[in-house]
């Protein structure tokens, strides 16, 4: 019996074509992706780290997308376990390794995200060709460019040192103690986006805080009156490039819109002169922005000048209260979260969008009365309370006692919190806020919130709506610091306990087949 031939000269022939082809093709492919992989608008990216440190906030891409003219950031790091006063500091070397290259890897991913305008010239000083480059720039800086980033758009500079970059303890040694340098938490973005700013602004907004009459000051801590001041929400108006001054009227400081481009007046508490309200009315009528911060404590002297007449307000100042439950946990009725928040306003459209909310205490509310010119005075409400909200109102003794009696006069909400103000006439703005708990050191970072809450009231008032967003935040270096005894334990289970129970699981199958 014969049998058929399988491989005849036309199936070789056929074989040998498909293997040249698929030979050939190859390399064409594996070319094309690699010209695919390096082209900016196919590249995609994936943060797969815990805390997303390399994923850029909304802000921050704002402010890229905004550069109009190439910006130019040297990087230019060396590791080195002596600190700045020549000692030596154990764990140092590692910690400014750990900074630059968080450093120079965030700046890789804004240099992608800014479709190359901005762009990263990194220097190593162990390479004898940058050598003459960090002469150069070092020059350029009058300083040595050694553990620094450097931004720069022309003949502006700004130069960020590892302090600006991150939180971290550079260590010391004593005779009879060691202290190893410890790395806390990265602040790069942060840094990275507010020097992008200043070398491309042609000046700082200069947002001035009145003192004088118990207002919260921009110091840590708490005032006579045991309430915290507002240093941190300085340091956040700082990171987006602001300035920030404290005015004294009483003094004989002047106020005007060509030298403050934003009155900050939070909580005064005691009695503000004629002739000082007479100064605010007078900067408020002239285009001045102003943001007004008034608890049910305040003072109010501004009320009738400035919240009724100028802006077409009243202000309650009975404080809102609202019962919550956190958890098991049933917090104070005049603390509370907001309720809801205008659905086309630019300054909460943010916070609505990602669902993030708003921590108040001791609040008052405002309410548009019909004296109001429409046409002169826009009026939009940002931030209610929930619909179960009433007002304390005072009582026999002429304080509240923060329950809801619905025998009483008490009426339940929902309750404007915060007002946006625009006046056409003059070009003014005002922001007016029930209370300035919100914004102070014990409550901005005590919901997501309240710190991008703060940031875009103050871009609204200076015109910069086109950064208003959510803002980039530092964040702490998670660790676990363990004991001698518990380290011990956690490495006899992790040494010796998994393996001895992979060892008794396979004597267990052993012994089961066997039998």
């Amino acid at each position: 019996m014969s049998t058929k031939a399988t491989f005849t000269r036309g199936r070789r022939l056929a074989i040998g074509l498909n293997v040249l082809v698929a030979s050939l093709a190859a390399p064409l492919v594996g070319g094309l992706l690699i010209y695919l992989a390096f082209r900016p608008e196919v590249r995609r990216r994936v943060d797969l780290t815990a805390r997303q440190s390399f994923t850029l906030s909304e802000r921050s891409q704002k402010v890229l997308g905004a550069l109009s003219e190439p910006i130019d950031v040297f990087t230019c790091f060396r590791p080195s376990p002596f600190n700045e006063s020549g000692g030596f500091s154990p764990g140092l070397d590692e910690v400014i390794a750990a900074i630059a290259n968080h450093c120079n890897d965030l700046l890789r991913e804004i240099e992608l995200r800014s479709g190359g305008k901005v762009r990263l010239h990194s220097f190593d000083p162990n390479q004898t060709g940058h050598l003459a480059r960090i002469s150069d720039l070092s020059r350029q800086i009058g300083e040595p460019a050694v553990n620094v980033a450097v931004v720069a758009r022309g003949d502006r500079r700004r130069v960020l040192r590892l302090d600006d970059l991150a939180a971290y303890d550079a260590g010391t040694q004593a005779s009879q103690q060691v202290q190893r340098a410890s790395l806390r938490g990265f602040r790069d973005e942060e840094a990275l986006a507010k020097a992008i700013l200043s070398v491309t602004e042609e000046r700082a907004a200069r947002v001035a805080f009145l003192k004088g009459h118990g207002e919260r000051g921009l110091r840590g801590g708490q005032d006579q009156a045991g309430l915290a001041g507002m240093s941190l929400f300085g340091r956040a108006l700082i990171a987006q490039n602001y300035e920030l001054a404290e005015i004294d009227l009483a003094g004989g400081q002047p106020l005007s819109p060509e030298s403050i481009d934003v009155l900050a007046i939070a909580d005064p508490i005691r009695a503000i002169s004629p002739a000082e309200v007479e100064s605010i009315v007078r900067f408020a009528s002239s285009g001045g922005r102003v943001l007004l911060m008034l608890s049910p404590s305040a003072t109010n002297a501004l009320d009738f000048p400035l919240v009724d007449q100028l802006y077409g307000l009243t202000r309650a100042p009975s404080a809102i209260c609202q019962e919550a439950q956190l958890g098991e946990i049933k917090t104070q009725p005049d603390a509370f979260f907001a309720g809801d928040y205008s659905p086309d306003h630019p300054i909460v459209q943010p916070l609505r969008s990602k669902k993030l909310r708003l921590h108040w205490q001791e609040t008052c509310s405002f309410t548009p009365h019909t004296r109001a010119d429409a046409k002169e005075v826009v009026i939009s409400q940002l931030v209610w309370s929930g619909k179960e909200a009433w007002l304390d109102l005072p009582g026999e003794n002429g304080r509240g006692n923060r329950v809801f009696d619905p025998a009483s006069e008490q009426k339940q909400g929902p309750y404007v919190m915060a007002v946006a103000v625009e006046r056409r006439a003059d070009g003014g703005r005002a922001v007016l806020l029930g209370s300035a708990s919100e914004l102070d050191d014990a409550h901005l970072d005590s919901a997501p919130g309240n710190r991008d809450f703060g940031l875009n009231v103050v871009d609204w008032l200076t015109s910069r709506e086109q950064l208003i967003s959510i803002a980039p935040r530092p964040f702490e270096l998670n660790r676990v610091d363990l004991s001698p005894a518990e380290f011990r334990t956690l490495f006899l289970y992790v040494v010796a306990g998994i393996p001895a129970l992979a060892l008794l699981a396979g004597i267990a199958v052993f012994w089961a087949r066997r039998n």
